[in-house]
Protein backbone atom coordinates (compact mmCIF):
# COMPACT_ATOMS: atom_id res chain seq x y z
CA UNK A 1 0.00 0.00 0.00
CA UNK A 2 2.99 2.31 0.90
CA UNK A 3 3.83 1.93 -3.03
CA UNK A 4 0.66 2.33 -4.45
CA UNK A 5 0.76 5.75 -2.68
CA UNK A 6 4.05 6.65 -3.94
CA UNK A 7 2.54 5.69 -7.51
CA UNK A 8 -0.37 7.66 -7.35
CA UNK A 9 1.03 10.67 -6.39
CA UNK A 10 3.81 10.02 -8.90
CA UNK A 11 0.62 10.43 -11.78
CA UNK A 12 -1.02 13.37 -9.77
CA UNK A 13 2.55 15.16 -10.26
CA UNK A 14 2.67 14.45 -13.37
CA UNK A 15 5.92 12.53 -12.95
CA UNK A 16 5.00 9.39 -14.26
CA UNK A 17 9.30 8.36 -14.29
CA UNK A 18 8.91 8.51 -10.39
CA UNK A 19 6.94 5.45 -10.35
CA UNK A 20 8.73 3.51 -12.88
CA UNK A 21 11.60 4.03 -10.82
CA UNK A 22 9.67 3.17 -7.75
CA UNK A 23 8.93 -0.12 -9.87
CA UNK A 24 11.95 -1.04 -11.00
CA UNK A 25 13.57 -0.42 -7.41
CA UNK A 26 10.76 -3.14 -5.86
CA UNK A 27 11.08 -5.03 -8.76
CA UNK A 28 15.29 -5.69 -8.64
CA UNK A 29 15.10 -6.11 -4.91
CA UNK A 30 12.42 -8.62 -5.10
CA UNK A 31 14.64 -10.35 -7.74
CA UNK A 32 17.30 -9.90 -5.21
CA UNK A 33 15.66 -11.30 -2.08
CA UNK A 34 13.39 -14.22 -3.27
CA UNK A 35 16.06 -16.13 -4.09
CA UNK A 36 18.48 -15.31 -0.98
CA UNK A 37 15.34 -15.67 1.50
CA UNK A 38 14.52 -19.16 -0.05
CA UNK A 39 17.90 -20.22 0.61
CA UNK A 40 17.72 -19.21 4.36
CA UNK A 41 14.32 -20.64 4.87
CA UNK A 42 12.39 -22.35 1.97
CA UNK A 43 8.97 -21.60 2.66
CA UNK A 44 6.12 -19.09 1.33
CA UNK A 45 6.65 -16.89 4.83
CA UNK A 46 10.09 -16.44 3.66
CA UNK A 47 8.91 -15.19 -0.17
CA UNK A 48 5.86 -12.90 1.19
CA UNK A 49 8.84 -11.46 3.28
CA UNK A 50 11.12 -10.67 0.35
CA UNK A 51 7.85 -9.30 -1.23
CA UNK A 52 7.18 -6.75 1.76
CA UNK A 53 10.56 -5.86 1.83
CA UNK A 54 11.09 -5.34 -1.81
CA UNK A 55 8.00 -3.35 -1.85
CA UNK A 56 8.63 -1.21 1.01
CA UNK A 57 12.44 -0.57 -0.72
CA UNK A 58 10.65 0.93 -4.08
CA UNK A 59 8.28 3.12 -1.72
CA UNK A 60 11.52 4.50 0.07
CA UNK A 61 12.81 4.96 -3.71
CA UNK A 62 9.76 7.01 -5.17
CA UNK A 63 9.65 8.69 -1.83
CA UNK A 64 12.61 11.03 -2.15
CA UNK A 65 12.32 12.34 -5.52
CA UNK A 66 8.48 13.10 -4.74
CA UNK A 67 9.90 14.18 -1.20
CA UNK A 68 6.94 12.96 0.64
CA UNK A 69 6.02 11.89 4.14
CA UNK A 70 3.15 9.68 4.73
CA UNK A 71 0.75 11.95 7.27
CA UNK A 72 -0.25 11.23 10.57
CA UNK A 73 -3.94 9.34 11.14
CA UNK A 74 -5.28 12.55 11.93
CA UNK A 75 -4.72 14.31 8.71
CA UNK A 76 -5.88 10.82 6.63
CA UNK A 77 -9.66 10.38 9.11
CA UNK A 78 -9.85 14.42 8.01
CA UNK A 79 -10.10 13.74 4.36
CA UNK A 80 -12.03 10.45 4.93
CA UNK A 81 -14.85 13.06 6.53
CA UNK A 82 -14.62 15.57 4.08
CA UNK A 83 -15.26 13.20 1.06
CA UNK A 84 -17.65 10.81 2.76
CA UNK A 85 -19.93 10.87 0.53
CA UNK A 86 -17.62 9.77 -2.15
CA UNK A 87 -15.53 7.27 0.32
CA UNK A 88 -18.48 5.45 1.36
CA UNK A 89 -19.72 3.70 -1.93
CA UNK A 90 -16.54 3.41 -3.19
CA UNK A 91 -15.20 1.50 0.00
CA UNK A 92 -18.78 -0.40 0.22
CA UNK A 93 -18.15 -1.29 -3.57
CA UNK A 94 -15.10 -2.25 -3.12
CA UNK A 95 -15.82 -4.87 -0.14
CA UNK A 96 -18.46 -6.37 -1.75
CA UNK A 97 -16.64 -6.78 -4.95
CA UNK A 98 -13.95 -8.67 -3.34
CA UNK A 99 -16.08 -10.39 -0.58
CA UNK A 100 -17.79 -12.90 -3.01
CA UNK A 101 -14.99 -14.19 -5.05
CA UNK A 102 -13.54 -15.71 -1.93
CA UNK A 103 -16.68 -16.56 -0.58
CA UNK A 104 -17.30 -18.89 -3.65
CA UNK A 105 -14.06 -20.46 -3.21
CA UNK A 106 -15.43 -22.34 -0.48
CA UNK A 107 -17.95 -23.30 -2.36
CA UNK A 108 -15.62 -24.36 -5.25
CA UNK A 109 -13.60 -25.88 -2.17
CA UNK A 110 -16.70 -27.53 -1.04
CA UNK A 111 -18.04 -29.20 -4.35
CA UNK A 112 -14.94 -30.08 -5.96
CA UNK A 113 -12.43 -30.43 -3.44
CA UNK A 114 -8.05 -29.12 -3.40
CA UNK A 115 -7.92 -30.01 -6.83
CA UNK A 116 -11.19 -27.99 -8.35
CA UNK A 117 -10.26 -25.03 -5.56
CA UNK A 118 -6.58 -24.98 -7.01
CA UNK A 119 -6.93 -24.76 -10.70
CA UNK A 120 -9.95 -22.15 -9.93
CA UNK A 121 -7.64 -19.95 -8.14
CA UNK A 122 -4.52 -20.73 -10.66
CA UNK A 123 -7.60 -19.32 -13.45
CA UNK A 124 -7.93 -16.39 -11.29
CA UNK A 125 -4.24 -15.23 -10.83
CA UNK A 126 -3.51 -15.95 -14.58
CA UNK A 127 -5.72 -13.13 -15.61
CA UNK A 128 -5.68 -11.31 -12.39
CA UNK A 129 -2.23 -9.43 -14.77
CA UNK A 130 -5.15 -7.90 -16.81
CA UNK A 131 -6.88 -6.01 -14.12
CA UNK A 132 -3.53 -4.85 -12.73
CA UNK A 133 -2.97 -3.26 -16.13
CA UNK A 134 -6.49 -1.60 -16.03
CA UNK A 135 -5.16 -0.10 -12.94
CA UNK A 136 -2.16 1.20 -14.23
CA UNK A 137 -3.68 2.23 -17.62
CA UNK A 138 -6.32 4.39 -15.73
CA UNK A 139 -3.74 5.66 -13.33
CA UNK A 140 -1.67 7.32 -16.13
CA UNK A 141 -5.35 8.54 -18.21
CA UNK A 142 -6.87 9.72 -15.06
CA UNK A 143 -4.94 13.17 -14.89
CA UNK A 144 -5.31 13.79 -18.35
CA UNK A 145 -9.10 13.52 -18.53
CA UNK A 146 -9.08 15.65 -15.27
CA UNK A 147 -7.05 17.82 -17.07
CA UNK A 148 -9.54 18.80 -19.93
CA UNK A 149 -12.73 18.38 -18.30
CA UNK A 150 -14.20 17.21 -21.13
CA UNK A 151 -17.01 14.05 -21.14
CA UNK A 152 -16.03 13.49 -25.07
CA UNK A 153 -12.41 13.13 -23.82
CA UNK A 154 -13.24 10.95 -20.79
CA UNK A 155 -15.72 8.57 -23.05
CA UNK A 156 -12.94 8.18 -25.32
CA UNK A 157 -10.34 7.52 -22.75
CA UNK A 158 -12.41 4.63 -21.74
CA UNK A 159 -12.99 2.98 -24.67
CA UNK A 160 -9.42 3.09 -25.51
CA UNK A 161 -8.59 1.38 -22.26
CA UNK A 162 -11.56 -1.03 -22.85
CA UNK A 163 -10.32 -2.48 -26.20
CA UNK A 164 -6.76 -2.98 -25.02
CA UNK A 165 -8.50 -5.01 -22.17
CA UNK A 166 -10.51 -6.53 -24.13
CA UNK A 167 -7.62 -7.67 -26.64
CA UNK A 168 -5.19 -8.46 -24.04
CA UNK A 169 -8.07 -10.98 -22.67
CA UNK A 170 -8.18 -12.98 -25.66
CA UNK A 171 -4.32 -12.91 -25.64
CA UNK A 172 -4.33 -14.70 -22.38
CA UNK A 173 -6.92 -17.11 -22.80
CA UNK A 174 -5.70 -18.22 -26.21
CA UNK A 175 -1.80 -18.85 -24.77
CA UNK A 176 -3.75 -20.74 -22.09
CA UNK A 177 -5.09 -23.31 -24.80
CA UNK A 178 -1.55 -22.99 -26.80
CA UNK A 179 0.40 -24.29 -23.82
CA UNK A 180 1.37 -27.53 -24.38
CA UNK A 181 -0.45 -29.63 -21.30
CA UNK A 182 2.52 -31.02 -19.94
CA UNK A 183 4.47 -27.99 -19.95
CA UNK A 184 1.66 -26.52 -17.81
CA UNK A 185 2.03 -29.63 -15.63
CA UNK A 186 5.69 -29.43 -15.18
CA UNK A 187 4.73 -25.40 -14.02
CA UNK A 188 1.33 -25.85 -11.66
CA UNK A 189 1.41 -29.56 -11.43
CA UNK A 190 -2.18 -30.82 -11.69
CA UNK A 191 -3.52 -27.47 -10.94
CA UNK A 192 -3.01 -26.58 -14.65
CA UNK A 193 -5.27 -29.52 -15.71
CA UNK A 194 -7.38 -28.76 -13.25
CA UNK A 195 -7.54 -24.92 -13.98
CA UNK A 196 -8.72 -25.48 -17.79
CA UNK A 197 -12.02 -26.30 -16.63
CA UNK A 198 -12.31 -23.14 -15.31
CA UNK A 199 -10.58 -21.12 -18.50
CA UNK A 200 -13.40 -19.60 -20.18
CA UNK A 201 -15.35 -18.46 -16.95
CA UNK A 202 -12.43 -16.90 -15.31
CA UNK A 203 -11.40 -15.38 -18.64
CA UNK A 204 -15.18 -13.85 -18.53
CA UNK A 205 -14.86 -12.75 -15.22
CA UNK A 206 -10.69 -11.41 -15.45
CA UNK A 207 -11.60 -9.23 -18.36
CA UNK A 208 -14.68 -7.65 -17.20
CA UNK A 209 -13.30 -7.03 -13.79
CA UNK A 210 -10.32 -5.15 -15.55
CA UNK A 211 -13.41 -3.45 -17.76
CA UNK A 212 -14.85 -2.19 -14.19
CA UNK A 213 -11.63 0.41 -13.70
CA UNK A 214 -12.34 2.59 -16.78
CA UNK A 215 -16.13 2.84 -16.74
CA UNK A 216 -16.32 3.03 -12.83
CA UNK A 217 -13.46 5.66 -12.83
CA UNK A 218 -15.71 7.63 -15.38
CA UNK A 219 -18.95 7.12 -13.09
CA UNK A 220 -16.81 8.70 -10.66
CA UNK A 221 -15.88 11.19 -12.81
CA UNK A 222 -19.29 12.22 -13.84
CA UNK A 223 -21.19 11.96 -10.40
CA UNK A 224 -22.46 8.47 -10.80
CA UNK A 225 -20.57 6.71 -7.91
CA UNK A 226 -23.84 5.82 -5.86
CA UNK A 227 -25.35 4.29 -9.14
CA UNK A 228 -22.29 2.35 -9.42
CA UNK A 229 -22.31 1.24 -5.90
CA UNK A 230 -26.23 0.49 -6.57
CA UNK A 231 -25.38 -2.04 -9.35
CA UNK A 232 -23.20 -3.61 -7.47
CA UNK A 233 -25.22 -4.76 -4.57
CA UNK A 234 -27.82 -6.52 -7.09
CA UNK A 235 -25.23 -7.84 -9.17
CA UNK A 236 -24.22 -9.47 -5.55
CA UNK A 237 -28.06 -10.20 -4.97
CA UNK A 238 -27.98 -11.61 -8.48
CA UNK A 239 -24.37 -13.71 -7.76
CA UNK A 240 -25.92 -15.42 -4.72
CA UNK A 241 -28.60 -16.69 -6.22
CA UNK A 242 -27.07 -17.65 -8.98
CA UNK A 243 -24.54 -19.50 -6.98
CA UNK A 244 -27.19 -21.55 -5.06
CA UNK A 245 -28.57 -23.11 -7.83
CA UNK A 246 -25.43 -23.46 -9.96
CA UNK A 247 -23.67 -25.31 -6.30
CA UNK A 248 -26.35 -28.58 -7.85
CA UNK A 249 -24.47 -28.27 -11.26
CA UNK A 250 -20.61 -28.51 -9.58
CA UNK A 251 -18.22 -25.91 -9.07
CA UNK A 252 -17.69 -24.72 -13.14
CA UNK A 253 -21.04 -23.91 -12.70
CA UNK A 254 -20.16 -21.97 -9.43
CA UNK A 255 -17.25 -20.45 -11.72
CA UNK A 256 -20.30 -18.82 -14.12
CA UNK A 257 -22.18 -17.91 -11.39
CA UNK A 258 -19.95 -15.37 -10.47
CA UNK A 259 -18.74 -14.49 -13.92
CA UNK A 260 -22.45 -13.19 -15.63
CA UNK A 261 -23.63 -11.11 -13.01
CA UNK A 262 -20.56 -9.50 -13.34
CA UNK A 263 -20.72 -9.00 -16.48
CA UNK A 264 -24.78 -7.65 -16.66
CA UNK A 265 -23.27 -5.66 -13.96
CA UNK A 266 -20.32 -4.01 -16.47
CA UNK A 267 -23.13 -3.61 -18.55
CA UNK A 268 -25.55 -1.84 -16.46
CA UNK A 269 -22.75 0.47 -15.45
CA UNK A 270 -21.44 1.06 -19.17
CA UNK A 271 -25.19 2.04 -20.58
CA UNK A 272 -25.31 4.48 -17.51
CA UNK A 273 -22.21 5.62 -18.01
CA UNK A 274 -23.27 6.43 -21.92
CA UNK A 275 -26.24 8.22 -21.15
CA UNK A 276 -24.70 10.36 -18.38
CA UNK A 277 -22.05 11.32 -20.83
CA UNK A 278 -24.07 12.19 -24.01
CA UNK A 279 -26.61 14.29 -21.54
CA UNK A 280 -23.50 16.23 -20.27
CA UNK A 281 -22.47 16.75 -24.50
CA UNK A 282 -25.70 18.19 -24.54
CA UNK A 283 -25.99 20.44 -22.14
CA UNK A 284 -22.27 21.84 -22.74
CA UNK A 285 -21.17 20.22 -19.31
CA UNK A 286 -17.53 19.60 -17.62
CA UNK A 287 -15.74 17.37 -15.37
CA UNK A 288 -15.48 16.22 -13.12
CA UNK A 289 -18.18 16.26 -10.98
CA UNK A 290 -18.30 15.35 -7.51
CA UNK A 291 -21.92 14.82 -7.04
CA UNK A 292 -22.48 11.69 -5.65
CA UNK A 293 -25.80 10.99 -7.46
Amino acid sequence: MPQDCIRYRSFRERRAGVALLSDGVATGALIILVPVMLTLQPSPAAALAAWTVATGIGAIAGAIPLRYAPRGPRSGGGWVFENRDLVAPAVGEYAIQSALPYALNFVILGLGGLDALAGYRLAQLLFAVIANLATGLNNVTLPYVVEHRSPRTARRVAHAESLVIVLLGGIVLAALFAVPTQLGVDLFSAAWTSMLAFAWSASVHGVVNALAVPVFSLLRLIGLARYSFFVRIASAVATLLAAIIASTAGPVAVAWALALPATAAYLARWVGAELRVAALVREGGTIPLISRT
